[in-house]
């Protein structure tokens, strides 16, 4: 039709897979040739494709501001400051529309004294709540909506102190991006009477204090530090009540696995429930291997959730092995980071046979057997009767 376009927004990947699944068959023949069919298909019909970009920081940190001015202002009161924006946007489109614009575009307003600090304490994070929430507006979002209900619940048990609101956001970023931390906190906190030691120890090493945290490696990143250092300290504040409303059925959903997608969780449960070790090698093979990047870290982050929980999970390690075995992307590297962190002396030894492949795969790798080492009688059994000679 002349003078006539076509609008359509989709998620690539999605369409191209989509095609593959219905095609599979026709690609199965091609062979080498069928791989791309999916993205051929898209290209045939997108002229003019355009990727709308990832937010960056500083869209981030505008974006909660104004989230939380549209929460914190009257209906009227926040068009003012929608119409400024859009004002400021068509002549400084890469800088932050911060809290000094707001400020300017309401001089004649009662601005509430929490909205200030507020912005200020949370853009202070906007790097950090971008990389844990995907640089997604919509999780980004949903993540400020449950700080609010938290926020709320908080005040029913008459805390409104604005450190403890604050720590409280400091506490759901860490279990938005490091939910190993967060649980690791939680035992610490519900385990003490008063502050943990521990968090004491991360403390005063966060704060440039000279301290041993060779028990505390996996705390040691710049992000989980800054979160750590900045004021309020978690010291400083009931962390119980922050755990209470963490943890309360209204926001239960928030933790970092939950923002795992659905079609991921489904494969995983496919691979990780499968009733026979068949039907679970075909699944890593055929489906799991197909995934993007991004999705097999999330495949490896709920594995590594299981292990954590207890390292005697049969099937979350067979898993691994399978993806191991049939060349799936840093499956290797994802199984020696979670040895790493685990108690290698819970693994069952009647795995040893799997780990003795995934050796001779990658030809006796040392860094595999160092870690694998604490476990003598997992050792005898893949070194089998040689093994034994040796002892």
């Amino acid at each position: 039709m002349p003078k006539t376009a076509f609008v359509i927004a989709a998620d690539s990947f999605i369409v191209s897979n989509a095609i593959k699944s219905e095609y599979k068959d026709i690609i199965a023949a091609a062979g080498e040739e069928g791989k791309n069919i999916g993205d051929a298909y898209m290209e045939k019909f997108i002229q003019l494709p355009y990727k709308i970009p990832a937010m960056s920081p500083k869209e981030v940190a505008t974006y909660v501001t104004l989230l939380f001015c549209q929460s914190f202002l009257d209906k009227k009161v926040f068009e003012k400051v929608q119409v400024d924006f859009a004002n400021f946007t068509m002549e400084n489109k890469f800088d932050i529309y911060g809290w000094d614009n707001i400020t300017n575009a309401l001089k004649e307003f009662s601005i509430p004294e929490n909205l200030g600090k507020t912005v200020g304490f949370v853009t202070h994070f906007s790097k950090i709540i971008g990389d844990a929430l995907k640089w997604n507006p919509r999780l980004i979002k949903r993540f400020l909506n449950a700080y609010e209900i938290r926020s709320s619940l908080l005040a029913q048990s008459k805390i409104t102190d604005s450190k403890s609101r604050f720590a409280l956001l400091k506490l759901m970023l860490i279990e938005q991006k490091h939910l190993d931390q967060f649980k690791q906190l939680n035992a610490w906190v519900m385990g003490n009477q008063g502050v943990p030691k521990e968090l004491l120890e991360i403390e005063a090493y966060a704060e440039g204090q000279k301290k041993d945290i060779s028990n505390y490696q996996d705390w040691n990143s710049q992000d989980l530090l800054k979160l750590i250092s900045t004021d309020p300290k978690f010291s400083e504040v009931d962390m119980k009540e922050l755990f209470w409303v963490s943890r309360d059925n209204l926001v239960d959903e928030m933790s970092g696995l939950s923002l795992i997608s659905t079609r991921v969780k489904s494969l995983f449960n496919n691979a990780y429930y499968a009733s026979s070790d068949t039907i679970r090698e075909d699944v890593c093979k055929k489906e799991i291997k197909g995934l993007a990047s991004n999705e097999l870290e999330e495949v490896y982050d709920l594995l590594d959730s299981k292990l954590l929980m207890t390292a005697e999970d049969r099937n979350a390690f067979s898993v691994y092995y399978f993806c191991i075995m049939n060349d799936v992307e840093r499956a290797y590297q994802r199984l020696l980071e979670i040895l790493s962190r685990i108690s290698v002396s819970s693994i069952p030894f009647s795995l040893g046979n799997k780990f003795k492949e995934i050796l001779e795969k990658f030809g006796n790798d040392k860094k595999l057997k160092e870690l694998l080492k604490p476990n003598g009688r997992l050792i005898r059994t893949i070194e089998g009767n040689n093994g034994k000679q040796k002892q």
